[in-house]
């Protein structure tokens, strides 16, 4: 994630994703049969993205809703392989939207 760029950060943004995410925590879906470790990376994931990506306004609301309905107890501590702030932002256009400038 700390590679990619403003609109991958915005599909992972998007409810859909998000989902899919927090059905590997709760119980009643994914939850009784994913692993510890599992359920614990994807809650550190998360949270990192509520750290690095702020103007992904569905990622932070996913993450307190996890809060408060109890499925994440407490902010979790990230390692120091995760903590790395992700780099600036790259140009406005990528080299998909330049297709027809090489022409």
């Amino acid at each position: 994630m700390n590679s990619c760029g403003r609109r991958f950060h915005a599909e992972a943004g998007k409810f859909r994703f998000l989902n899919e995410l927090i059905k590997v925590l709760i119980p009643k879906y994914l939850g009784q049969w994913s692993s510890d470790r599992v359920k614990e990376r994807v809650t550190e994931v998360l949270y990192s993205w509520t750290l690095w990506l702020k103007e992904e306004a569905k990622i932070q609301e996913a993450y307190r809703l996890l809060i408060k309905q109890g499925i994440v107890k407490k902010d979790p501590k990230l390692q120091d392989r995760v903590t790395m702030p992700p780099p600036p932002q790259r140009a406005t256009e990528s080299v998909f939207d330049q297709e027809g400038k090489a022409e």
